[in-house]
């Protein structure tokens, strides 16, 4: 577990040096991938600037060759050439507005390090779905993302590629909505994955009564973060799950008439 902890850091490090300038795209989801000892994160997602090579404005940066067998390691390849892989990156995104509708094919390419598996941590937004299935069409698996959950690849070491069919409908990033905007925002929690704490960062242009509350996947109520009225500005809450068990849980602000959720993984 100190292994993961500390290539999260290291990911988490590498990833704000990287990539902390770059513009976000107006539509973004994630996956989580581990084999049970190592994790990285791959974003896609759509924004108008984006293209099917690589958007260094987006994050985008290509990866250098696959380490040796034994070594973890995921990517997405980019879809140059019918994604022949002469480009990677941990993120792909593709050209559209918001809000977007319709399916995008991403390729996936995982290699299993030292530990025994290679699953797959999703949480989606509504307005967003996915099927991974092998690049056989399926025919030794095929399997859909709704909502939140987790998904095992069999027979990882053979496979090591998959492909990512993501469908969105009417899909927008809820931060466009101006009055949302405008009011208060809240941030995805940093880092993500996180073992045992984690910064909830969120913004308010008045003085609002706030709430701050973690729930897990059944929706039962975790922990209370914040419950008072609070004073226009910026906020960092930090949250403390060492008492919890590893899974995917959620966050919800709530100022005034308007509430915003988003999810976070805890990996022990």
């Amino acid at each position: 577990m100190k292994l993961i902890l500390s290539l999260l850091l290291i990911f988490s490090s590498i990833y704000s040096l990287s990539f902390g300038q770059n513009q976000q795209p107006v539509i973004e989801s994630y996956l989580i991938l581990t084999d049970g000892v190592t994790v990285d994160t791959l974003y896609f997602g759509i924004d108008p600037a984006a293209s099917d090579t690589l958007d260094y404005d987006l994050g985008e940066a290509n990866l250098p060759p696959l380490p040796p067998q034994g070594a973890f390691d995921v990517r997405f390849v980019l879809p140059l050439n019918n994604f022949s892989g002469e480009k990677s990156s941990w993120k792909d995104y593709r050209n559209g507005n918001s809000p977007y509708t319709g399916q995008v094919e991403h390729r996936v390419k995982f290699q299993r390090g030292s530990g025994d598996s290679m699953t797959v941590i999703y949480s989606l937004p509504q307005e967003v779905n996915c099927t991974l299935q092998d690049l056989f069409g399926g025919v030794i698996f095929t399997t859909q993302f709704i909502g939140s959950g987790q998904f095992t690849i069999p027979n990882p070491d053979a496979l090591q590629q998959a492909k990512l069919l993501v469908n969105y409908t009417n899909a927008t990033d809820v931060e466009e909505d101006n009055l949302v905007a405008d009011n208060f925002s809240l941030s995805q929690n940093y880092p993500n994955p996180f073992n045992p704490t984690t910064m909830i960062q969120f913004s308010i242009a008045k003085n609002e009564f706030v709430s701050l509350k973690v729930y897990d996947v059944l929706g039962r109520e975790v922990t209370t973060l914040i419950n008072e009225e609070v004073s226009a500005g910026n906020y960092n809450v930090s949250f403390n799950a060492s008492g919890l068990t590893s899974g995917i849980y959620f966050y919800t602000l709530s100022a005034g008439k308007i509430s915003q959720t988003k999810s976070m993984i805890l990996l022990k």
